[in-house]
């Protein structure tokens, strides 16, 4: 199976199996960034522990500037002490014209 190929849609454990995040380069961390919200939304905590991609809003807006119609919500999120954060969930809400075709 090729890993750079496949990105995880759930759980943490399926990621070293589907998805080649030991690919810490902008391009790899972007395509894994992109293949995700094309099947769901996503956080920022979320594309920092399934991903591994640790600067997610510099991604988003990089895939932005590609054409990519991505929307951020802000939501309020507890961490695992317990404090609670304000991270951005993104949302791909169409592809561009591009990859429709």
């Amino acid at each position: 199976m090729d890993k750079s190929k496949k990105c995880p849609t759930g759980n943490p454990p399926s990621i070293s199996k589907e998805c080649n995040v030991n690919d810490i380069s902008v391009v790899g961390q972007r395509q894994r960034l992109l293949k995700y919200l094309k099947q769901k939304s996503i956080n920022t905590l979320e594309a920092r522990l399934l991903l591994n991609v640790m600067s997610p809003a510099s991604r988003i807006f990089e895939l932005r500037r590609q054409g990519h119609n991505i929307q951020t919500f802000w939501i309020k999120v507890a961490d695992s002490q317990g404090h609670s954060h304000r991270i951005g969930k993104y949302v791909l809400l169409h592809r561009r014209k591009e990859d429709k075709l």
